[in-house]
């Protein structure tokens, strides 16, 4: 079982912490999270829930949230060193061209 979690969660009343000793890992959101905040985010995710647990970085494809194919590639490789996967949501509303910019993303983490 995954929390599906963002920063931020505790004001509405997420003791973050606390899901991450009964979870089996976090689904944690960097929809709107400003892109230096990423790689400190996860790795703090990361420290909570200790290195045998799943933790999972969600990334929005729209605009504002990403400006191009090189943000969202500078997002993704923030978050690389901290997590074991990588989530894109509501990919039946992105249009193709900004498809392409997860295998952009991805392939610089090669």
């Amino acid at each position: 079982m995954l929390l599906i979690d963002a920063e931020g969660s505790w004001t509405g009343g997420v003791d973050t912490a606390a899901a991450a000793r009964i979870c089996d890992g976090i689904l944690s959101c960097a929809y709107v999270t400003a892109q230096d905040r990423i790689a400190p985010l996860m790795a703090e995710t990361r420290a909570l829930l200790g290195p045998d647990k799943t933790l999972i970085a969600g990334f929005l494809l729209s605009h504002p949230q990403v400006a191009d194919a090189a943000d969202l590639a500078d997002r993704v490789a923030a978050a690389a060193p901290h997590v074991d996967g990588l989530n894109f949501y509501n990919l039946g509303l992105v249009p193709p061209a900004r498809l392409r910019w997860i295998s952009k993303a991805l392939q610089g983490l090669a």
